[in-house]
């Protein structure tokens, strides 16, 4: 579950009345109940960006993808066209790669998985391209798996968090200082 930036409303991951996972967002009072997806691939991973959430799911290869989707249910579609594996499964151990986090500017997104080789690695994404770029190498000793953004002053900090409940930062400037 995934608080709206402006804090009026939340998405989520549940079942629809034909038992298939989707995406539903929700006022936080309680009303306004929409379901933004309609596929039959369970989806995990949400992140509410600016203007778009994104989640993991399954691509019609079969691979994990990052797939947008507007608030309002329009536009959903996979984030970067290509036949990479965009995260893991839910069910593998350890579980939990991807885990998609906007940039606070919305202009781009990062998330982890692994490289052809089953090494760690981060990937940014810039929205306007939709096209990944490496990011960095993450120590296959340090678990990271979960990252977030947060903006501070003139810098965009990008946090990783690992299964030992540590954390390691990247600091940038942000764009348009």
């Amino acid at each position: 579950m995934v608080l709206s930036p402006d804090g009026t409303q939340l998405a989520y991951g549940a079942y629809d009345e034909a038992r298939l996972q989707q995406v539903f967002v929700i006022n936080t009072d309680g009303t306004g109940k929409k379901q933004l997806t309609e596929d039959p691939n369970k989806k995990w991973e949400l992140a509410w960006g600016k203007d778009k959430i994104a989640y993991v799911s399954y691509g019609k290869d079969g691979l994990e993808k990052i797939f947008v989707v507007n608030p309002d249910g329009t536009g959903n579609a996979q984030l970067i066209p290509d036949n990479t594996r965009q995260g893991n499964a839910g069910s593998d151990k350890p579980p939990a790669w991807a885990a998609p986090s906007w940039s606070p500017d919305g202009k781009s997104l990062v998330y982890t998985s692994l490289d052809e080789q089953a090494n760690p690695k981060m990937y940014r994404v810039i929205r306007t391209v939709q096209e990944r770029v490496w990011y960095m190498t993450l120590n296959s000793g340090s678990g990271a798996r979960y990252s977030a953004w947060t903006a501070i002053n003139l810098y965009m900090y990008l946090i990783l968090i690992n299964l030992k409940k540590s954390f390691s930062y990247w600091k940038e400037m942000s764009a348009g200082r």
